[in-house]
């Protein structure tokens, strides 16, 4: 699991990207239904958005989960999932008030950030894996 995250970070760093071609699809498709005023057309915003940032935030959540899993088990996996999407679901709702109060201008002043994600994940996965080597073969004795 460990040397999996760091090839995965070594393959976002090189500049290759971790996506799935659903979400984005499914996305784009639910962009008409964003544009409605009222719950049904939040509640569009919300599915639209998170299906989008799936490719940015995989990376994190296979790290965050992963190592969990591998290191704690499954009950601390499960609790990682869920404080994951919790956290999420804030970053998601202070987004959609940003947006709401401040429009486009907010959007052109975050937008230049966006280039840096894949290198700040690929950090994430490589620390995740090599905590998660290091932890086995301390485990294990060999170091």
């Amino acid at each position: 699991m460990g040397a999996g995250l760091i090839l995965l970070g070594g393959m976002m760093a090189s500049g290759r990207e971790l996506s799935v071609s659903f979400p984005a699809r499914a996305a784009k498709f639910l962009r008409p239904a964003t544009r409605i005023r009222g719950l049904g057309g939040y509640a569009a915003y919300g599915t639209a958005y998170a299906l989008a940032s799936l490719g940015c935030t995989l990376p994190l959540f296979l790290a965050v989960v992963g190592t969990s899993l591998q290191v704690d088990g499954l009950a601390a996996a499960v609790g990682q999932f869920l404080l994951f999407g919790l956290g999420m679901g804030v970053v998601l709702a202070l987004l959609t008030l940003a947006t709401a109060g401040f429009g486009d201008s907010l959007i052109r002043l975050v937008r230049p950030l966006g280039r840096h994600i894949g290198w700040a994940s690929a950090v994430l996965l490589w620390l995740a894996g090599a905590y998660v080597v290091y932890y086995w073969l301390t485990a294990i004795r060999l170091l």
